[in-house]
């Protein structure tokens, strides 16, 4: 069976890069040549009534809430593993005595 021959992993790793720095390149030189492509929304522009902003701080809230949500089930999960581990150590010493 003919066996092929093999190929330098370094050259194939600077063609990713390559073409990787290449594509960013190109998007920001379209984004400068182009600057109504990346122009900003009107909750970026700071428009504080408009219903967008008024959405975008809604979500913000409901995603902090979740956050919180998570972070205090977690601890009380880590409070109620202590205090298990506290009443095992307890039986334990118990059972020694």
């Amino acid at each position: 069976m003919r066996q092929l021959p093999q190929q330098s992993s370094s050259l194939h790793t600077r063609d990713r890069t390559s073409g990787r720095a290449w594509l960013c390149g190109v998007l920001t030189s379209i984004a400068i040549v182009l600057p109504g492509v990346a122009s900003a929304c009107s909750v970026c522009f700071g428009a504080r009534h408009d219903p967008q902003m008024k959405s975008a701080l809604l979500g913000v809230g409901v995603l902090l809430g979740i956050i919180g949500a998570v972070l205090l089930a977690f601890a009380a999960f880590a409070v109620h593993l202590f205090r298990r581990s506290r009443a095992t150590a307890r039986v334990q010493e118990v059972r020694a005595t």
